[in-house]
């Protein structure tokens, strides 16, 4: 009998161990995993709550910023205004705390914008606010923002006691007290607009023209060419004085000859002299503060071959004070205003092609750069010496003593556009009208013989070459809008306008915060 095979016991295999290890680093790991996109998601979720705090504080600090520079709009135009460089602070109801400074003039101007001359106008308001995070104190949010507002002048400073209106004159006699101011005048010159004489005029057409045969014709003549549409006269506009205090002579040449208009006047009796004794000056009230250098102590006392600009950054006006007499020789040209600073300073020009033309300041109520201001204030005497030529002077010449035009040719070119006021004047007749008397006794003999078809002023020029024209003119101003007054540099240019009111300012631009 066949044995039965033995049964075999199968053991179970026993699975590797690394396997098991496999499978915990796998669980190990989704567990990171796990653990990691949670910190993730909290440092994401943070963050996004960070962002939104940080865009919470610019939101509130550019908020604040812009809140800012629009109180300091509203500020600027209160009477109670401190001015320019300075800054004041405050915070408002959410925490937010600002500072607004006020700066003069506008960065953003250079030498070559077509703004440049504002600049002076021009005010830059500057906001800072400040945010910071409870969470975070030291952490703090800031935002600029600015504005620039520009001045819209509604006022001039107010008139020195006794000193009034003189636009309209082309000269004006300044009546002192206890001095009488002498007027000597010899044709051929020209005034043109009002002329206003104070006291006697001491002479009248007394060296060439002194023989009333020679004076009617030469005048009669002026007048004639008038009316014909050229004007020589001497006098262009009515003549004011006192007629009982005048020379018949003069009268009957004004009215009768020349064909204008006489107007009885009582004198004005005044003494206001100005003078640039002070150093500094303002355009407004809380504007900035401008030095006025010396003339004399920067450019010399016998200057020539100059050209002195005015600086809208540094002195706009160009304002300059002469500490002692000044003589311009050849080539002098001043772009601003020349003021005596002491009672015995005169200007002389003792040179040809000189100038004086102050910059214009902004006109009231208008965006304009056309306001006439004085070109020269003398507290002594103006002369001009007979070697000089080619004079040209573009604002109102003041003067608290004499006027002077020496005797030079009747080719010496002078040119006042302004006005001009003296206590006394001298022009002095020209050189080339003092014929001998028999060269006069000729001409007339000759002239009367003729159909006198023309002028006896154009037979003149025709046969002996002296010129019809005058050419010393004073003008009153031309440009339409002048200071009604000498400029006092103790004052601002311009003043509020009424006695509550603060300046006016219109915004030129903002920028927004950031």
């Amino acid at each position: 009998m066949t044995r039965p095979a033995p049964i075999r016991t199968l053991r179970p295999r026993r699975k590797p161990l690394r396997r098991r290890g496999y499978a915990l680093l796998v669980a190990l790991a989704l567990l990171a995993l796990g653990m990691g996109a949670a910190v993730v998601m909290l440092k994401t979720s943070d963050l996004s709550v960070r962002s939104t705090t940080r865009d919470d504080l610019k939101r509130r600090a550019d908020g604040a910023a812009q809140s800012a520079v629009e109180l300091g709009i509203d500020v600027i135009r209160r009477r109670s205004w401190s001015g320019v460089n300075w800054e004041f602070a405050g915070s408002w109801l959410d925490g937010a705390a600002f500072r607004v400074r006020y700066l003069p003039g506008d960065a953003s101007l250079t030498s070559g914008s077509a703004d440049y001359a504002y600049y002076p106008y021009r005010v830059t308001i500057e906001a800072t606010a400040t945010v910071s995070d409870p969470s975070e104190p030291a952490a703090v949010t800031t935002s600029v923002a600015t504005a620039v507002v520009e001045l819209m002048p509604k006022k001039l400073q107010g008139a020195l006691s006794g000193y009034g209106d003189r636009n309209d004159y082309a000269y004006y006699q300044l009546d002192r007290f206890n001095s009488t101011g002498e007027v000597r005048l010899e044709p051929p010159f020209q005034f043109v607009g009002t002329t206003r004489f104070n006291d006697q005029i001491t002479d009248w057409c007394a060296d060439y023209f002194n023989d009333d045969a020679r004076r009617q014709p030469y005048l009669s003549g002026l007048r004639t060419m008038a009316q014909a549409g050229t004007e020589r006269r001497p006098f262009v506009g009515s003549v004011e004085y006192r007629l009982i205090s005048q020379p018949s002579k003069l009268r009957t040449d004004v009215t009768s000859r020349l064909g204008q208009t006489e107007v009885n006047v009582t004198p004005d009796l005044e003494w206001a002299m100005p003078s640039a004794s002070t150093s500094t000056y303002q355009l407004y009230p809380g504007g900035p503060v401008y030095a006025m250098p010396s003339f004399n102590a920067t450019y010399g006392s016998n200057p020539q071959n100059l050209a002195v600009a005015s600086d809208p950054i540094s002195n706009p006006l160009g304002l300059f004070r002469m500490s002692s007499s000044v003589t311009f020789k050849n080539d002098v040209k001043v772009a601003g205003m020349l003021m005596a600073s002491d009672s015995s300073v005169s200007l002389n020009v003792d040179g040809s092609r000189c100038s004086i033309e102050p910059p214009k300041a902004m006109n009231l109520n208008s965006r304009t750069l056309e306001l006439s201001l004085p070109a020269l204030c003398v507290t002594n005497d103006f002369n001009i010496r007979a070697a000089s030529d080619d004079l040209v002077i573009r604002g109102a010449v003041i003067c608290w003593d004499e006027f002077l035009v020496e005797g030079g040719s009747a080719w010496q070119d002078v040119l006042i556009e302004g006005g001009l006021q003296s206590h006394q004047a001298w022009i002095k007749g020209r050189s080339d009208f003092k014929l001998s008397n028999g060269q006069w006794s000729a001409a007339l003999m000759v002239y009367n013989a003729t159909d006198k078809l023309i002028p006896f002023p154009v037979w003149l020029e025709t046969m002996y070459g002296l010129p019809s024209e005058p050419s010393i003119k004073i003008r009153k101003d031309v440009t339409g809008a002048t200071a009604k007054h000498v400029f006092d540099p103790s004052q601002a240019l311009y003043d509020y306008p009424d006695a509550t009111s603060g300046l006016t300012w219109r915004v030129v631009r903002m920028t927004p915060p950031s």
